[in-house]
């Protein structure tokens, strides 16, 4: 997953079974979250690991069900801290801006690829790059009286370590 260039590529889990040609159809599983855990090195299992969920995602983890129709995660998802709490025993984060399970609209590219959740350890394998300086601007045309500044930082993100982050690939194949 690493590569000489510089630029990294995480491993990936893909779901078990296809999302179909269906809009908006999303079939993940119970398996499909197990695996995804374990498909990452277990030393990378640490306190600071943490999912990295669209609310999308979770909301159909949530609603995942046995052959009784019984809820799976009744104590899988306990609140400690907050509305979403713990899935599988590790944090869960959830973040709008990571890829929908699903293509929830027609008139979309076939077969499309997307990553709805990442799991990892991400003060191992995660880093914002940060650079010192800052540049400052004053605007010349504010009210009286008063002095108006504008500041800009540059700032990055980098893979550290790939081995430390999986991300899981939902298939989306709506047309």
């Amino acid at each position: 997953t690493g590569s000489n260039t510089g630029l990294h590529s995480l491993a990936t889990y893909d779901q078990l079974t296809t999302n179909g040609s269906t809009v908006g159809n999303n079939n993940i599983t119970y398996t499909d979250v197990i695996n995804t855990v374990y498909a990452l090195p277990q030393q990378y299992w640490t306190d600071s690991a943490c999912f990295v969920v669209n609310p999308v995602l979770l909301q159909q983890i949530r609603g995942l069900v046995d052959d009784q129709g019984r809820p799976i995660y009744v104590d899988g998802l306990a609140r400690n801290d907050g509305i979403v709490g713990t899935l599988l025993g590790f944090n869960v984060c959830v973040n709008k801006y990571v890829d929908n399970p699903s293509q929830p609209t027609t008139g979309a590219a076939g077969t499309t690829s997307f990553y709805p959740m990442y799991f990892g350890d991400w003060q191992k394998g995660f880093t914002i790059v940060d650079r010192l300086n800052m540049v400052l601007r004053r605007y010349d045309q504010t009210l009286p009286g008063f002095i108006t500044f504008y500041g800009e930082k540059r700032l990055a993100t980098s893979v550290v370590d790939p081995f430390a982050i999986i991300r899981y690939r939902s298939t989306g194949t709506a047309n």
